[in-house]
């Protein structure tokens, strides 16, 4: 919309992507006041669907009357990264769990994630065993520190480590 004034005197439910959804929200209200950080499809005026994230509050007057006020923010590009990196989290997976190699993601020296084969090569039966575990308990500190000054040197050094 142009500007704000051009919504006025329109009816909510034809922004949202169901006009059953106004009446959901209506009702939720209702029970609990305020609805923080909820997810909603919208509708953008050429009819292009917007996902948002709402602050909806619920006040109920002397006289009985209610209003609604609240914040909506649009959040697709967010979503869009989110699944695109979920997408490519669970390519990562499929190809480390028919890697050869042994693989192994760490956060500091925390073991993350790694594949079967990392676990096999330590005399382990599933990848979950050795999950939380440190990395020093698999590679030496010599290891370690050539690793790391390798890293510093270029992350795309190869090396090998037995």
């Amino acid at each position: 919309y142009p500007e704000p004034d051009s919504m006025l005197g329109l009816d909510i439910r034809a922004f949202y992507h169901s006009g059953d959804h106004w009446v959901s929200v209506i009702k939720r209200l209702r029970e609990k006041g305020e609805l923080v950080r909820t997810e909603a499809r919208l509708r953008r005026k050429d009819g292009k669907e917007v996902i948002c994230q709402e602050y909806v509050y619920m006040h109920k007057e002397e006289d009985g009357s209610e209003s609604v006020s609240g914040s909506t923010f649009d959040i697709t590009n967010q979503k869009i990264f989110e699944k695109s990196m979920k997408e490519s989290e669970e390519r990562l997976a499929a190809l480390a769990a028919v890697a050869h190699e042994a693989v192994v993601f760490l956060e500091g020296d925390l073991v993350v994630d790694c594949n079967e084969q990392f676990a096999a090569l330590f005399g382990y039966l599933h990848s979950s065993e050795v999950m939380g575990m440190s990395i020093t308990e698999f590679i030496t500190s010599v290891d370690m520190s050539r690793l790391a000054m390798g890293m510093e040197i270029s992350l795309a050094n190869k090396m090998e480590v037995r």
